[in-house]
Order: C-alpha cells, then structure tokens, then sequence
C-alpha cells in the first residue's frame, strides 16, 4: 500500500494508488418519531424495545452509545454526540444517519465481527478534534476492514481526529 496525504492527514490507498468506489444510491431516511436522551456519563442500548428508527438523539459528555444485536440496520434523523462519549457501533450492521454531530474526544469502536457501515447525509460533517474512529489512539491504525463510512458531503478532519477504515 501507498501513504497518501487527505487534508493534512496521513491516508493509505491501494498498491495501485486506486480506491474503490460505492454507490449506495439514494440515502435513506428515519421514520422514527423515537427521541432519546441520554444523561451525563449514562449509557444506552438503541435496538431494545422493538426500535431501531429515531428521530432526535443527543447524549451529554462522557456517556456510552451501544447497539444491541436485534438489529442489522439503525436510521436516524438527528444523532449528536456529546464531549468523550464512547460509541460502540455492531460489526455486520448499517447506520443511515441524516445529521451526524459528534463532539470532541468522541470514542467510536466497531464492536463483533464484520463491518460496520455508517451512511451520513450532513452537507459537511467534521470529527472533531482527538476523536478516535475505529482507532486504539491517535495516529494509531485499528482494523480498517471493520468500518466503512459514506459521507453524502464533506468530510473533515479536526487537530489529532484518527479514522481506521474507508472513507467516501
């Protein structure tokens, strides 16, 4: 493989400087009327109670995020991600996700086998500063295989963000 520079960021691509490319087609969008709140260093297991569509989700700081194994797809109108939450994404399941706001110092593990695959719709979406995505620490890669990431906008990454996986 090849190092390659994304914004600043060091980035590594094919022996044959290719990507690949996908096409998921039209993103999809949350029904749910579901809003979940969840407190300072709370946590929460979306998938439980027959529900895996949400409307509006907001966690405040140091709160952890999990995904039951009831379901291999979640949608989301809202998902905003406090300051040092931990997100425990499922490997095998999709996430469609209209507006991602993730905070600072934000944890994001793939958890289980196979990838997790998480569709953005933000026109721009930013990780924020020393957030890990898919990474045991900054500068450090995790198992990119684990995590594919399609962003309908842009994508940027702030001072020491870490992202381990395929970005589009």
């Amino acid at each position: 493989s090849t190092l390659g520079t994304f914004d600043s960021v060091d980035c590594i691509v094919d022996a044959n400087g290719l990507s690949e490319t996908l096409s998921p087609g039209n993103f999809q969008f949350s029904s749910g009327s579901q809003d979940v709140f969840v407190g300072f260093q709370n946590s929460v297991t979306f998938g439980t109670f027959g529900v895996n569509n949400y409307d509006f989700v907001q966690s405040n700081s140091e709160a952890t995020l999990n995904f039951g194994t009831t379901f291999n797809e979640y949608f989301f109108n809202t998902l905003n991600i406090g300051f040092a939450n931990t997100v425990n994404l499922r490997g095998g399941s999709t996430y469609w996700i209209d507006e991602l706001i993730i905070g600072n110092n934000v944890t994001f593990n793939v958890v289980g086998t196979g990838t997790a695959t998480l569709y953005v719709n933000n026109s721009s979406l930013q990780i924020l500063s020393s957030t890990l995505v898919n990474s045991p620490a900054n500068n450090s890669s995790g198992d990119a295989s684990k995590l594919v990431l399609y962003a309908y906008g842009n994508v940027s990454l702030n001072n020491l963000a870490t992202v381990s996986g395929a970005v589009y």
